[in-house]
């Protein structure tokens, strides 16, 4: 089973097209060692680079010449189909495969990508984005360490649920929560992202005051 340690580094959201170079050289890895629940996996991540850019078809091309019964196999299959899905205005059917992924890894006790479906199920159903996202937060904060990295972005989420709302005092104290986690566990970048949020709602929180009669003084 991949460590996600070692799979978060291959990764650069930013740039999908190398992550999908380095995905797939990992894979053809795999491939040759023999490992094929690593290449499987592997394959789920070179989907999501490939859906990443735009290319659905290809991805979905990916995700189905996978046929392993394995469960962390299955839930990462489920996952992409579920990205796919909500990249593609399929909300309904992003749903569906993200309600499934987070029962299978529940049933089998992968904690990190039980987090990973609750964190795609608060983007893909809004109406219960909270709730989603408390639910992932729970389970992240009492987890292991890998687990305990989504606390970062879990947090900068539920801050900007009700920095958007206009509740300030709340969104603070989860963009608090982030930046603890990201100086304890994250990156530069998850750092920075979480001074900067701080500093946006202190804004906020300072230009929502009442101004002061003159006659104050």
């Amino acid at each position: 089973m991949l460590d996600n340690r070692s799979l978060s580094r291959m990764w650069d959201y930013a740039d999908p097209r190398v992550s999908e170079g380095r995905l797939r050289a990992a894979r053809d890895a795999a491939a040759a060692a023999e490992e094929p629940v690593e290449r499987d996996e592997l394959t789920t991540q070179v989907a999501r680079a490939l859906g990443l850019q735009g290319e659905y078809a290809s991805a979905e091309a990916e995700l189905a010449a996978i046929s392993s019964d394995v469960p962390v196999v299955q839930v990462r299959v489920l996952l992409e189909r579920g990205r796919i899905a909500n990249s593609s205005s399929d909300r309904a059917g992003a749903v569906r495969r993200l309600l499934e992924a987070a029962r299978l890894a529940r049933e089998h006790g992968l904690t990190y990508l039980l987090v990973d479906a609750l964190h795609m199920l608060a983007i893909a159903d809004p109406a219960y984005s909270g709730l989603w996202t408390d639910q992932g937060i729970e389970i992240a904060q009492r987890a292991d360490e890998q687990t305990q990295v989504w606390m970062i972005a879990l947090s900068n989420n539920r801050g900007w649920d009700f920095f958007d709302a206009g509740d300030f005092a709340m969104a603070r104290q989860y963009f608090e929560q982030a930046e603890q986690w990201a100086d304890r566990m994250g990156t530069r970048r998850q750092q920075q992202l979480a001074r900067e949020a701080l500093a946006e709602c202190d804004a906020a929180i300072r230009a929502a005051e009442p101004a002061r009669d003159v006659r104050d003084y």
